[in-house]
């Protein structure tokens, strides 16, 4: 959703963008021998590569709201961006680190 970065740019001039991967993963359950959560994510390759279930963006533009969205990580998106909107506190969460901050 490029696109949508661009328009905010243009609208609302400068702004910060940032994106990135999340390894959220489809199942967990606790090992009884470890007492851990174990998180299953899809690999790629002869390496193994995780391969992210989903990505972050959030765009805060110099003025106004700070939007941010959590989209899958699939071809073929269709609907509004708008569907994926979430609070940057659930992306902060997620992605476990603060977004933008200053002390």
């Amino acid at each position: 959703k490029q696109w949508y970065q661009r328009r905010v740019r243009g609208r609302c001039g400068e702004c910060h963008v940032l994106t990135g991967p999340l390894f959220l993963g489809q199942t967990s359950y606790k090992n009884s021998r470890t007492q851990r959560n174990t998180l299953f994510l899809q690999r790629i390759g002869a390496n193994g590569v995780a391969l992210p279930s989903h990505f972050f963006k959030v765009i805060r533009p110099r003025e106004g709201e700070t939007q941010s969205y959590i989209l899958p990580n699939r071809a073929g998106l269709k609907g509004s961006l708008a569907q994926f909107k979430v609070c940057k506190d659930e992306v902060e969460r997620k992605a476990g680190f603060k977004i933008f901050y200053r002390p």
